[in-house]
């Protein structure tokens, strides 16, 4: 903020300089130069309304993925997981937990397999899982890349003070950037060509923007710039790579002639040996006298 004032204070001083100068009493801000503070101001606004769309279209995915309406659940694999630390100045850090995972789904009537990498979790989501480790997930049918871990969906949403903060933040960008475009320009100016300048610039750059926060909020687009919707890395899959999933594969073969072929085995006589006939044995009883 101080930055900003710094330099809304070295324009103003620009524009006394000009009036001086010219020996008017009333700073006239000339064509140029309103147009450098239109574009300065709408910068802000520009950053504002961006982080602004970006943060709430990923609640929006998350609240989408959540629903009922056209959302499949499976099982999917955690492979790897990873945290980076930023460090700030005066001994502050942001961490930014990272979460890689796979799952399997059908696209056009085939199985295939869907990788995410790096994906941004909750912290508290973070540490539950233990990679290798089952999660489940959630994603849109017509769409499978468009997925998301539920467990960390479900504490995402429960954050409301994160999106208040966002909110507020990108509030103040917004209405900083028009107050320096609109403002200055509009109050310093004395030449109507200048003032035109000054908020023409800053209506334009936000009315395109505006066309493409409209886009990424429609939920209906994966990319918010349509010309770049062939590169991955311009869309929300930049990250997801989609690979056909191997199906064991059984393979008949026909079935091939038996061919039986006699063995003729030669026995010498010496060899031989006689075959005894069993014959039947007969006993006769013979009569046995007493004696007298």
């Amino acid at each position: 903020m101080l930055a900003l004032l710094f330099i809304s204070s070295l324009f103003v001083a620009a524009a006394q300089d000009i009036s001086s100068l010219s020996g008017s009493d009333v700073t006239a801000v000339t064509v140029p130069l309103s147009l450098g503070i239109g574009l300065f101001g709408s910068i802000f606004s520009v950053v504002g309304l961006c982080l602004c769309a970006g943060f709430w279209r990923r609640r929006l995915i998350r609240k989408q993925l959540m629903g009922a309406d056209g959302i499949v659940t499976t099982t999917g694999t955690i492979t790897s997981k990873d945290s980076k630390t930023n460090h700030h100045g005066e001994g502050g850090a942001t961490t930014t937990y990272l979460v890689s995972y796979n799952f399997t789904a059908s696209v056009d009537g085939k199985t295939t397999q869907i990788s995410v990498s790096n994906s941004i979790v909750d912290g508290g989501a973070w540490q539950r899982f233990a990679p290798p480790c089952a999660a489940t997930v959630r994603f849109l049918e017509r769409e499978p890349r468009r997925c998301v871990l539920q467990d960390s969906a479900e504490i995402e949403m429960r954050q409301t003070c994160s999106l208040a903060f966002i909110t507020c933040v990108s509030s103040v960008f917004i209405l900083v950037g028009a107050a320096i475009s609109l403002g200055v320009s509009l109050g310093l100016g004395v030449d109507p060509a200048a003032k035109v300048a000054g908020a023409a610039i800053f209506v334009v750059l936000i009315g395109a923007v505006l066309v493409l926060v409209g886009r990424a909020l429609s939920m209906n687009v994966h990319a918010v710039i349509c010309c770049l919707s062939g590169i991955p890395c311009c869309t929300e899959f930049s990250n997801i790579t989609v690979e056909a999933s191997l199906q064991p594969q059984v393979v008949v073969k026909p079935a091939q002639p038996v061919v039986a072929h006699a063995v003729v085995i030669t026995v010498s006589t010496e060899e031989q040996s006689a075959v005894a006939m069993a014959q039947p044995v007969v006993a006769h009883a013979e009569p046995m006298t007493s004696p007298v």
